[in-house]
């Protein structure tokens, strides 16, 4: 079922092209008293700056749902709060995925490492 904007958020509308990180879209200005109802304006014009060799590299923008994680490959800690190799991504992150909790967490762990090295 596609989405409406009736399920979205304020800043999503399908007649503009929202973008929902980016916020709304807002390309211009309306003109009060000229025949032009809407003027573009440049600086808020939005662009993408693409690097250079994207089409070449193996790298994609998009890590499908099945794919595991095994916390031993990288610095990522298991979570202390009831880690489950049920829940999101094999117990690596805390039950609810990555909160608050598992941030703290995780900020504490790598002033540890840092203060090793």
């Amino acid at each position: 079922m596609p989405l409406t904007s009736k399920q979205a958020n304020k800043e999503f509308s399908k007649g503009t092209g929202s973008m929902p990180g980016l916020g709304p879209k807002r390309q211009g200005r309306h003109s009060g008293r000229s025949k032009a109802p809407y003027i573009l304006m440049n600086e808020r014009m939005r662009t993408f700056v693409v690097p250079e060799g994207l089409n070449e590299c193996d790298l994609k923008p998009y890590v499908a749902k099945e794919v595991k994680i095994d916390p031993r490959d990288g610095a990522w800690p298991m979570a202390d709060a009831k880690p489950d190799p049920q829940s999101k991504r094999g117990g690596l992150f805390g039950p609810k995925g990555f909160d608050g909790r598992y941030y703290i967490q995780l900020a504490q762990y790598m002033k540890s490492v840092d203060k090793a090295e």
